[in-house]
């Protein structure tokens, strides 16, 4: 008898972990081109993509010469941990090098495109 016991709920913990992992959101990984103003000095950007691979979910960070002002970062992040929306507040709320009590940076354009489903 306690071997039935012991085999059903063996039976229903691997079925609620199962079930579990059939509701879990598939991670896509994502590369997006995101388009960042308020930049005012070449240490600008050292500082934003720093805060971004502090971020979990975030594999990878680069960003082109600022130009007028503006940067365009290409990102790569697993969207089953971290969101658009978050990676807007992480950019957002990085501190200008200049005056760390000042935050200039706005996100202009997100562009997120699909790598492969992990």
């Amino acid at each position: 008898m306690r071997t039935i016991i012991s085999i059903v709920i063996m039976l229903a913990a691997i079925a609620a972990a199962n079930t579990g992992i059939a509701q879990t959101a598939a991670d896509t990984l994502k590369t997006a081109t995101i388009k960042v103003s308020g930049i005012t000095c070449n240490g600008d950007m050292p500082v934003i993509k720093k805060r971004l691979l502090n971020q979990e979910g975030i594999d990878e960070a680069a960003f082109s010469a600022a130009k007028s002002g503006a940067v365009t970062f290409t990102v790569k992040y697993h969207s089953a941990i971290i969101t658009e929306k978050k990676i807007r507040e992480v950019i957002e709320g990085a501190p200008s090098c200049d005056n760390p009590s000042l935050f200039p940076y706005k996100v202009k354009a997100f562009a997120p495109d699909t790598v492969k489903k992990q």
